[in-house]
């Protein structure tokens, strides 16, 4: 037994430090950050105490230099572990703070510097402590089947949606942490509350493992408001199955734990009561709670999980659970559960609830028909799809036989997931982008820009140019004399907001100016063109 348990470790930790390589890989492929990935180190670092750019006085109609949009994205040295900014940073925006937090408390040890790795980094270590999280759940469902526990390390490690997840600096890796650390501390307490009267110590071991749950809902709460969906739903189930069990004292704890650790969320952080309630993300939320098209959205937000979970086989694999289903209650009745109150039945069952209810949920009040906003449930999912497949298929096959065929089915799922696909987030042609700026690092830069969020999309490039002056006009002879006065260098950046034609700008100024040619650089929320003489 304990041979077995050594290789299983071995087996782990190889497939651990693959998977590490795997997201180094594609870190190292990643040229660009996003526009919401920028805003992260925006809001994480910027102590100006007006962290958007384009609400600040002298933002228009004057020169700034590299050093105005690096500073936006970096700690300084004398603001190092300034979390009265970030806090103050996330009052104006409509995230609570903890992940900003985190990222501050990391970009500290690097002032004045900026780079995708310390925002990646961070998901890394998320990542790890996720595995952690789910092997300990994976033994207390699957206590003695060590081949399906690797399994699903592996499965989740290396799916398309997870290795996105972690690509995508955004706080929304660490919330998924919270989800399942929460549904960790619940099955410990199922489970401990079970063998209470078998050995010593259980019940304050219950107690410690209430306090868990205090500090994982006031976390998740401080980390983005989708968690409350999240916990209410797991919380809820849980509480249901206790009533149902009449375990009358565990209810008492469980809701205690729960509210008190809202309230303290709430004492943390008050403001954000006005962000769900009062804040334009809130208010959207809200709106499409009345109005959306909830049908129309399952459809939708189911095809992007299929894609990014379940390598597109989400049919054929609802296909093989209903025949197996159907197949044991109709020809074999003698392996149908007897008790229906088993540990891991209702472990998997209340996981599994609560992450239907949140999909249904989510996709009646989401925004934008975007991944992220599901990604708090995917280690439940990847726990439900792995142990709801060992449990239907070790019903006719033996042990072997369904390690076999569930190696086999997330291998393909993978496989089919993985082919054609590169991961999400990469910003193909950013690191183009840095090579023309830096060689021609004397040029200036005019940007013509609606004074909105689209400069966080451009706020890394911008901190590598000599000089930019923006302006919210397309006035032709207005930007034709910046040019002339200040272009006079052999080349000048002109970047162009997709509001205006770039191309008629462009060619104005080409007509209207010494210079006579424009390259395109690099189109994002804005085109980057490199006008030479």
């Amino acid at each position: 037994m304990q041979k077995n348990w050594k290789k299983q470790i071995i087996v782990i930790i190889m497939i651990l430090l693959l998977q590490c390589s795997f997201i180094i890989y594609w870190g190292i492929k990643k040229e660009g950050l996003g526009c919401d990935e920028l805003y992260s180190y925006e809001l994480a670092n910027d102590a100006s105490g007006t962290p958007f750019l384009y609400e600040r006085s002298d933002y228009l109609n004057t020169w700034h230099d590299a050093a105005y949009f690096k500073e936006n994205i970096t700690v300084q040295p004398g603001n190092r572990f300034s979390f009265y900014h970030v806090i103050d940073n996330q009052v104006q925006d409509v995230h609570p703070p903890l992940y900003y937090l985190l990222l501050n408390s990391v970009c500290s040890f690097f002032p004045n510097s900026y780079s995708k790795w310390l925002g990646l980094g961070i998901n890394l270590i998320l990542l790890m402590i996720s595995q952690w999280v789910l092997y300990r759940v994976a033994t207390m469902l699957m206590p003695d089947d060590k081949c399906m526990q690797v399994i699903l390390l592996a499965f989740y490690g290396f799916s398309f949606g997870v290795v996105n997840l972690v690509m995508y600096i955004r706080m929304y890796m660490l919330v998924s942490v919270w989800v399942l650390v929460l549904y960790y501390f619940i099955l410990k307490i199922i489970k401990t509350a079970s063998e209470v009267g078998q050995e010593g110590r259980k019940i304050e071991r219950i107690a410690w493992y209430h306090i868990g749950v205090f500090v994982t809902i006031t976390c998740g709460m401080l980390t983005h408001y989708y968690f409350v969906i999240a916990a209410f739903f797991l919380s809820g189930f849980y509480v249901l199955y206790l009533i149902y069990m009449k375990k009358w004292k565990l209810v008492g704890t469980y809701v205690v734990s729960a509210f008190g650790a809202m309230l303290n969320s709430v004492a943390i952080f008050p403001e954000m009561l006005m962000h769900i309630f009062g804040g334009y993300r809130g208010t959207e939320n809200i709106d499409n709670f009345k109005n959306a098209n909830l049908l129309q959205n399952v459809k939708v937000f189911l095809k992007i999980l299929n894609e990014q979970l379940f390598g597109k086989l989400l049919i054929p694999l609802l296909v093989v659970i209903v025949v197996c289903l159907i197949y044991i209650h109709v020809n074999r009745p003698d392996l149908q559960e007897s008790n229906k109150t088993s540990f891991p039945r209702v472990g998997l069952g209340l996981g599994l609830l609560s992450v239907v209810c949140y999909f249904v949920l989510v996709s009646k009040i989401a925004i934008m028909p975007q991944w992220r906003f599901f990604s708090p449930i995917y280690p439940i999912l990847m726990i439900a799809l792995v142990c709801g497949g060992r449990y239907l298929f070790g019903k006719v096959l033996s042990e072997k036989k369904t390690c076999i065929i569930m190696a086999v089915l997330g291998g393909c799922i993978l496989g089919v997931g993985w082919y054609g696909n590169v991961a999400e987030g990469l910003w193909e042609g950013s690191a183009h982008a840095e090579e023309v700026i830096k060689s021609h690092s004397e040029a200036k830069t005019l940007y013509i820009s609606k004074n909105d969020f689209k400069v966080v999309d451009w706020d890394n490039l911008l901190a590598q140019m000599n000089a930019v002056y923006i302006t919210d006009t397309d006035d032709i002879a207005y930007n034709a004399q910046i040019i002339s006065e200040y272009g006079q260098e052999d080349a000048m950046f002109v970047l162009v907001e997709y509001e205006y034609d770039d191309k008629e700008i462009i060619q104005s100024l080409l007509d209207n100016t010494e210079y006579d040619k424009a390259q395109m650089v690099y189109k994002r929320y804005a085109t980057l063109y490199l006008l030479e003489r």
